[in-house]
């Protein structure tokens, strides 16, 4: 049995980075708090989509800090 007490996220960078789905990214973060673990989204990456269907700049996107 392995014990996670963190978990680092992020979307691959560069040219031939493969597309990021942030809907992965949003389930990552809603099973780690389920569990009870630390996580960490790191970058979205160079091509992330939104429901396989939209592809933004992540420099558009603004995140609250609680």
């Amino acid at each position: 049995s392995y014990n996670i007490q963190w978990v680092i996220i992020g979307g691959e960078s560069g040219r031939s980075a493969r597309p990021c789905n942030l809907e992965w990214i949003a389930n990552l973060v809603e099973e780690c708090e389920d569990a009870h673990i630390a996580c960490f989204v790191k970058q979205l990456g160079a091509k992330p989509v939104l429901e396989n269907k939209y592809r933004f700049s992540s420099k558009n996107v603004k995140f609250n800090v609680e």
